[in-house]
């Protein structure tokens, strides 16, 4: 036998798992990194259809504001108008509702995503108002 051939062999080495466990905590990184988190939260959704909800909170024409595709806000058939939900004050509410105890009908235009329709109804019930989301229209040709 040769002695060379015998020297030559080595013993196997293992697979080192620290590279492994490198790329893990890095991909970990990256998607919590480049992932959005939402404040989820209850949203309290009348149990009846509008039609009767409506009669039953007050008699007084509702306030009609116009929520359309971009989030802005526009009340109809006044001027005002908002860029966002997070910009109407409690002082705009007073105003926009044409009798105390009023409700706003917050109507959204169709393709109208859902987490602006919420964010919309949840600051406005928020800043005590009573509010009541109707079905999409198809476009809100009657802004102006």
């Amino acid at each position: 036998m040769n002695s060379l051939a015998i020297t030559a062999r080595r013993k196997p080495r293992g697979i080192s798992l620290t590279p492994l466990i490198d790329v893990v905590f890095i991909l970990l990184l990256f998607f919590m990194l480049s992932s959005s988190f939402y404040d989820w939260r209850f949203v309290d959704w009348p149990a009846t259809p509008a039609t009767e909800s409506t009669s039953t909170v007050a008699s007084t024409p509702p306030a009609f504001l116009l929520l359309h595709k971009t989030g802005e806000l526009t009340l109809w058939p006044g001027q005002n108008s908002w860029p966002g939900a997070e910009h109407i004050q409690s002082t705009d509410i007073d105003d926009m509702l044409p009798e105390k105890g009023a409700a706003i009908l917050l109507i959204p235009e169709e393709q109208t995503r859902l987490q602006i329709m919420l964010s919309a109804f949840e600051h406005l019930k928020s800043l005590g108002a009573v509010v009541e989301l109707t079905d999409p229209v198809e476009k809100h040709d009657f802004a102006n």
